[in-house]
């Protein structure tokens, strides 16, 4: 999360720095939730009931949210209300969450078979990506694409996987790895999968699971840190928030800061943005959590 909010702070898509984070941060979030879902005996009525307060209340926060910027800083028209509504990761989860429903039942905790099932559906998201499909802001390909790593989180937990390194070697492995992933994620275009642009296939596939095995090791080298598990537990508040909040800082910063006199390049500018979006949605998360939670998709803290 704090990945996506940092990428966010960057205005193109071009920058090196942000290329590296649109490289592994949504396959990685997708990756998390299937290692944190549980499959459900229950019927798939219930199943998507439960997943859609979860993640559709907040979608629509989140729109209301966007909605009520776009009017402020554009005026009212039909345009403002579909593009509200068009923020494809809440959504594309959702979907993937149904189709997992399905696919657990037909896997159940055969390995074997989870590993057709990930074959199947990581050449299906290319295949996809051929046909032009276009649903915005849902593309199938991106659907597939977020699927195939929130399987492979799921098998992930199903092995129970565990890296057992010692803490001066994890450093070692996670600074090796970030210059890896770095120097992949140059190589291919920008990844946007909330536009279906994925670039090459395969180099996307590889480059996000590296990022995936790096993300997952510097969260272990960090977990005994509690903000960073309160910020995980909070993402999705996090997540609605923050889109809107940097919007608005970055209005305001890019006509203060000539007033005062301050030139800031691409880098300097979103490490300034980051801070200041952080120093705001640290309380108004935590707010949001104990008092408005329901908006959100969360019960009411007991």
């Amino acid at each position: 999360m704090l990945f996506v909010i940092l990428g966010h702070c960057y205005i193109g898509l071009e920058d090196p720095v942000n290329r590296f984070i649109l490289s592994f941060h949504m396959p990685v979030f997708f990756f998390l939730s299937g290692m944190c879902t549980k499959t459900s005996d229950g019927s798939f009525r219930a199943w998507t009931i439960k997943k859609a307060h979860s993640l559709l209340i907040p979608q629509l926060t989140l729109a209301a949210i966007v909605f009520v910027y776009a009017v402020l800083s554009q005026g009212f028209s039909v345009t403002v209300i579909v593009n509200s509504l068009l923020v494809w990761f809440l959504p594309t989860l959702y979907l993937s969450l149904l189709a997992f429903y399905w696919l657990a039942r037909a896997c159940g905790d055969s390995i074997k078979v989870w590993v057709v099932v990930l074959c199947a559906v990581g050449f299906a998201a290319p295949i996809a990506d051929l046909l032009n499909i276009a649903v915005c802001p849902i593309y199938p390909e991106t659907v597939l694409a977020g699927l195939f790593f929130f399987c492979l989180g799921h098998v992930w937990q199903l092995l129970d996987c565990k890296v057992s390194i010692g803490k001066p070697a994890k450093r070692v492995v996670i600074v090796l790895l970030a210059l890896v992933l770095f120097a992949l994620s140059q190589l291919n275009v920008p990844i946007a999968m909330y536009e279906g642009e994925f670039g090459f296939w395969p180099l996307f596939y590889f480059t996000a699971l590296i990022g995936t095995v790096w993300v997952c090791l510097l969260g272990r080298l960090l977990e005994g840190v509690s903000f960073f598990t309160w910020f995980g537990q909070v993402s999705v508040i996090a997540f609605v928030l923050h889109f809107r909040l940097i919007s608005l800082l970055r209005a305001v910063t890019v006509r203060v800061l000539p007033l005062a006199g301050i030139y800031l390049d691409s880098n300097g500018m979103a490490l300034l943005l980051f801070i200041l979006a952080m120093a705001i949605l640290i309380p108004l998360v935590d707010f949001c959590e104990k008092h408005v939670g329901f908006l959100f998709g969360k019960e009411k803290l007991k």
